[in-house]
């Protein structure tokens, strides 16, 4: 049988359960966008590629499919930061990217991609941010191609480029039905005697604390991790962007490590006689900037080589697939018998540091919104099971804090390489992946500018997203530190927006909150009516010194 080469290309996708594909459309995609319209795939065009990449990683997060965008020439270079950002936080994701005919090649051709005199090379740009890039130079190969990048991005949990030139696209080829499991496997290496001896010394412990990673995130182990934590009576911690793997009322939840996380987490890692790591990339900002006090005898469980034994002396050091080796540890510390009463030791250590409960967020406030205040109230007026996006900024430091995740595994925030404006095309992903779920997004007004085009987007295809903008007129993080440490805010003021008159511009709901009622009102309401809407929740009283732990002034001083 055959098939054109964009029929076979859409044909695998919808076998490996692709029902959206985000991109806008480009000349050199005729034959592509034409194979998804017969196909049934929805073609979701984003306003700019860049934001069709974070929905796509997004989309990958909240679906477990893989996610896929389009781009050619500026369109493909336009995706960098979306790549760059699934990259960094293990995220599977295709680019499907396409220039000039191969007869052009070497001819300056309109967005020739080659390399060639003055032209720009695609595939290059790529291979820093990606597992693996593919330039099949004729049809027969362009199938094989994509496939071995999909067992590349299944397996070793990132993105990858394929490059189709557009001659290709309307070439038949020989056509092989194939499911996925033929030509793709799951990972599940597991360090057998690694996991043993992990299980040894966690029962021989006396007061342990097991902290999850973002790679174990949005991989259907929530059940697993919560199991594994009660089986071996483990108090649980989570860096800071796997916030909510397990919901953060669970008796064994500590809540968040890292920048702006919580105290009462980090004094429990003080006291701790054996950390358990598990997914973690031990960097500048999950570590504290590198306190060694807190990861002290470390058993350190990650798919990642590199990372092991990258900033701390390990213990033991378990190298495999996480899934599985979850699975593993579970299992083996089953057969263990521990004694310890990890539950009354979490519950005094919340008690004692107030962990979700801090007066910051209510205490002298009446009607006044400050950020803690206005996440206080989201969380008293949404549902339990909603699904909330971060982005980057102040905002995003006092939402790990301040908001407690009941949804488990419910939190979507690309912090690995921590880009700015990427939460509104995030929340569209994960919106078009769980069409039925409540999501709401919460992002400065910084952010929320950087790419506000997606609003159409939300408004064409009824995404019905609840944005919160927590307007404070300007890069407020930025503008603190700079303050404190170099006497000058220059360059971090905009000027105020009015976020709610933007979104209504865009055909979504506005609405503006001044005060702690308005706030619940607007919640209230655009979750019932289930459209897109943006909330504008002006802000003010926002300090760094209610987010950062001792040490940490001292540690940033003597660096910048």
């Amino acid at each position: 049988m055959k098939k054109t080469v964009a029929d076979s290309v859409i044909a695998t996708l919808q076998n490996e359960g692709t029902d959206t594909v985000f991109g806008i459309c480009g000349g050199y995609f005729f034959w592509l966008l034409r194979a998804l319209d017969q196909a049934g795939i929805r073609n979701l065009p984003s306003r700019h590629e860049g934001a069709a990449a974070f929905s796509a990683a997004a989309y990958a997060q909240a679906s477990g499919r893989i996610g896929v965008v389009m781009g050619q020439g500026p369109g493909a270079s336009n995706t960098l930061t979306g790549v760059a950002s699934a990259y960094s936080d293990s995220t599977p994701m295709l680019v499907l990217a396409s220039q000039a005919p191969q007869d052009s090649y070497a001819a300056d051709a309109h967005q020739e991609a080659t390399g060639s005199n003055f032209g720009v090379d695609q595939v290059p740009m790529f291979e820093a941010v990606t597992r693996a890039t593919f330039r099949p130079p004729t049809a027969a190969s362009a199938l094989r191609s994509l496939r071995r990048a999909l067992a590349i991005a299944n397996a070793e949990r990132g993105p990858v480029m394929v490059e189709i030139a557009a001659n290709l696209f309307k070439q038949e080829i020989e056509w092989d039905e194939l499911s996925p499991a033929e030509y793709r496997v799951d990972a599940r290496r597991i360090d057998q005697a690694g996991i043993a001896e992990a299980a040894r010394l966690i029962a021989a412990a006396e007061n342990p604390v097991l902290v999850i990673g973002n790679r174990a995130t949005h991989r259907g182990l929530t059940a697993e991790v919560q199991a594994l934590a009660e089986t071996g009576k483990l108090a649980i911690a989570t860096a800071d962007y796997a916030k909510g793997i397990v919901a953060e009322d669970h008796p064994l939840c500590l809540g968040v490590v890292g920048l702006s996380g919580h105290p009462g987490a980090h004094a429990y890692l003080e006291t701790a006689d054996l950390v358990v790591t598990i997914g973690v990339r031990l960097d500048s900002k999950s570590t504290l900037n590198y306190r060694r006090e807190l990861w002290k005898n470390l058993i350190q469980i990650d798919e990642v080589a590199a990372d092991l034994g990258r900033n701390f002396p390990l213990r033991l050091g378990v190298l495999g697939d996480i899934g599985p080796s979850v699975i593993a540890l579970r299992e083996a510390l089953a057969e263990h018998p521990i004694e310890r009463d990890s539950e009354a030791r979490v519950a005094a250590n919340r008690k004692k540091y107030k962990t979700y409960s801090e007066p910051l967020a209510t205490e002298g406030r009446g009607e006044e919104l400050g950020t803690a205040h206005a996440l206080h109230v989201m969380r008293q007026h949404l549902p339990r099971e909603a699904l909330l996006c971060g982005d980057s900024g102040l905002n995003l430091q006092y939402l790990k804090r301040f908001f407690p995740m009941l949804a488990p595994d419910g939190f979507f925030c690309f912090y690995g390489w921590a880009a700015m404006g990427s939460g509104l095309p995030v929340a569209i992903g994960v919106q078009v992946a769980r069409p039925d779920a409540v999501v709401v997004l919460v992002i400065g007004d910084g952010g929320f500018l950087v790419h506000a085009g997606e609003l159409q987007v939300m408004a064409e295809y009824k995404l019905p997203v609840v944005c919160v903008v927590l307007n404070n007129a300007g890069y407020q993080q930025v503008a603190m530190y700079m303050d404190r440490y170099v006497g000058s805010t220059y360059g971090c003021p905009i000027q105020e927006i009015d976020a709610a008159k933007i979104a209504e511009s865009f055909g979504c709901d506005g609405y503006c909150a001044r005060t702690a009622s308005e706030l619940a009102t607007a919640i209230d309401e655009a979750v019932a009516n289930r459209r897109p809407a943006v909330i504008d929740a002006k802000v003010t009283g926002e300090n760094l010194d209610d987010l950062m732990l001792p040490g940490i002034h001292e540690f940033m001083a003597a660096r910048l």
